[in-house]
Formats: C-alpha cells, sequence, structure tokens
C-alpha cells in the first residue's frame, strides 16, 4: 500500500493503517478517500498531498541526534501554543504571497486563523 505525505505539516497518510479516529477505514486507498478529505492535523486540502517514498536509513555514522537552533532543542510541533503556531503559519503564508503561490498562502492563511 501506499502512503501520501502532506506538503504543509509533514501529515503522512498511510493507505493500510487509514485513520480510524476519523472513520476512514485501514485499507482505504488514496483514491477512495473523499473529495473534501483534509489533513487531520492541519487542514490543507487533499491536493496538497504528494506521493510519499521512505528514504533509506541513515547510514550509521551519520549524527542523528536532534537538531539544536541557538542552544536549545527544536520543540515539536505538539507542544507549540495555538499563538505560536498561528504566527508561524501567518509567516509563512506570507512568504509564499512573495512567491505567487496562491494555494498555500491560502491555506497558511486559514490555518492562521
Amino acid at each position: 500500500m501506499r502512503k501520501f505525505i502532506c506538503s504543509i505539516c509533514g501529515y503522512i497518510y498511510d493507505e493500510s493503517a487509514g485513520i480510524p479516529e476519523k472513520g476512514i477505514l485501514s485499507g482505504t486507498t488514496w483514491e477512495n478517500l473523499s473529495d473534501i478529505f483534509v489533513c487531520p492535523v492541519c487542514g490543507a486540502p487533499k491536493p496538497v498531498f504528494k506521493p510519499y517514498e521512505e528514504k533509506p536509513e541513515a547510514p550509521s555514522s551519520v549524527n542523528t541526534s536532534p537538531v539544536k537552533a541557538n542552544s536549545e532543542y527544536i520543540e515539536p510541533l505538539e507542544e507549540l501554543s495555538l499563538g505560536e503556531i498561528s504566527a508561524i503559519c501567518s509567516s509563512l503564508a506570507k512568504g509564499c504571497e512573495k512567491q505567487r503561490l496562491t494555494v498555500e498562502m491560502e491555506a497558511f492563511n486559514k490555518l492562521s486563523d
């Protein structure tokens, strides 16, 4: 079975797992999802998703420790407040506007609200 990744937030839809808590049974193919399907994490529409191919594991000699920014670990998205997520999405929308990516800009504007 295939997997699809949300190009906005990185959520991965796995056809073999489905999303039982949203009423999407395991084994539901991408084509059989409703056209009004949205990402369960960020609310992005179905056309934003792209086919996902798993990357081979990194060699053991590669440093796989968490990324650091300003000597602190970057917080996972789940630990950000709604205000922080809104500010991030608003900034991303402005960047998309500059690049004339109107569909993405509209999606980020919806998320920031």
